[in-house]
């Protein structure tokens, strides 16, 4: 249960809960609105919660600290005219019982101006074996638990890269020869113009939770490249999956392969949503004969 918890005037505020997040609208009314809002989570269950440097929390079984029940993301917010921010700040401010909790979203004070309506995202979900997004500027623990990732290079990230596991063989056992065609998609949610990315394949075992900007990876060619001003990021991984399903050791599997820009260069970055984003959801496609 998710309920508005604070004094804060200035602002109309709408929810609309989901299963998997709740939607929220505000209009700032006041000449100096608030620049954040308080939150109270109430869980059916004890759980043990957590502060993240990556902008998170995590909410753990009280009898298991290792095991994540739930994941809750700083929102992204996005504006009347579409401008996306991904700055807002999470933070556990008050513990008032082992199963209810008073949250702190602080937002980007850029969209927090008279008459101004942001929409945001508070999505909550299990823990995963997932992706891990490595930056130049920030050597951040977990990001693998973000929701998302800021690929190319930005002011505040530097260069950020994100590598990807698959499990064709570990799981569902494929077997090459009966692969047709693989593809890979995700969305840029900063779509708009012309934007090159590409998948290249890891040269070495890395970690989700650890692995940081500093191990320095390496990788080898260029598995898949794609161009375009559209939304959704498709990938042709067909001859890639082929050969992990031919390495019956799944050590080619469980190495993946990283996305990244093209052209990192330049001061120009896209948030592409990762990790089972409710917004849109990464798709593998397989076709078998």
């Amino acid at each position: 249960m998710i309920q508005y918890a604070d004094n804060n005037v200035g602002m109309d505020f709408y929810c609309y809960p989901t299963n998997l997040e709740c939607n929220i609208e505000l209009k700032f009314t006041d000449d100096i609105p608030p620049d954040y809002i308080d939150l109270k989570i109430k869980f059916s269950q004890k759980l043990k919660a957590e502060n993240h440097s990556g902008g998170f929390l995590t909410f753990s079984d009280t009898s298991n600290n290792s095991q994540i029940k739930t994941i809750l993301q700083a929102p992204l917010i996005k504006d009347q005219s579409g401008t996306v921010s991904y700055n807002s700040k999470l933070k556990l401010q008050e513990v008032l019982d082992e199963d209810e909790y008073i949250i702190r979203v602080a937002f980007d004070p850029e969209y927090t101006k008279t008459g101004n309506t942001v929409y945001c995202a508070l999505e909550m979900r299990r823990e995963k074996a997932a992706d891990n997004t490595i930056y130049s500027k920030q050597n951040l623990l977990n990001t693998y638990l973000k929701n998302f990732s800021v690929i190319g290079n930005s002011s505040m990230h530097g260069t950020g890269r994100t590598m990807m596991r698959f499990n064709f063989t570990s799981t569902y056992e494929l077997d090459a020869d009966d692969i047709i065609s693989a593809s890979y998609s995700v969305y840029n949610m900063t779509h708009g113009s012309d934007a090159a990315f590409e998948l290249i394949e890891m040269s070495e075992q890395w970690s989700s939770s650890m692995g940081n900007w500093t191990n320095q990876y390496k990788t080898g060619e260029t598995v898949a490249f794609t161009e375009t001003s559209d939304a959704i990021l498709n990938f042709d991984i067909t001859e890639e999956a082929k050969k992990w399903c031919a390495d019956k050791t799944g050590e080619m599997e469980v190495i993946g392969l990283m996305l990244k820009a093209c052209n990192e260069d330049q001061n120009q970055s896209n948030i592409i949503l990762t990790n089972d984003n409710s917004l849109y959801y990464s798709v593998t496609v397989i076709h078998l004969k």
